[in-house]
């Protein structure tokens, strides 16, 4: 007896079976990511995702024989600047710019009430 998962056993050819959605799917991943859906999401939900998976499908039998895996679509390069160091602020200098100081710590107007 096998224990393999049907998408993950081969019959007969070396591909996984397609991935299916239905609403119980949908109802169960949104039970585990604690999210509530109503019944018209449900629907919503599961039709999109089938449609997303069929592009999916169409994307796999596209032939990229002989093409380079990329990172991105354009050639961009990332250009870095020197890190250099540079004179910084002390923290006398910062404490002196301060409104209000109070045992040397920044002193803010309350945002958050108290009750």
């Amino acid at each position: 007896m096998t224990t393999d998962h049907p998408a993950t056993t081969t019959a007969g050819h070396d591909e996984a079976a397609p991935a299916h959605v239905n609403e119980d799917t949908v109802r169960k991943t949104a039970w585990l990511a604690r999210v509530g859906l109503s019944e018209a999401e449900v629907s919503g939900f599961t039709a999109d995702l089938q449609k997303m998976l069929g592009y999916v499908a169409q994307l796999e039998e596209v032939d990229v024989e002989g093409v380079a895996p990329m990172v991105h679509a354009t050639d961009a390069a990332v250009t870095l600047r020197a890190d250099d160091v540079d004179d910084s602020l002390t923290p006398a200098d910062v404490t002196e710019m301060a409104p209000s100081l109070q045992n040397d710590l920044f002193v803010v107007p309350r945002v958050i009430s108290a009750d």
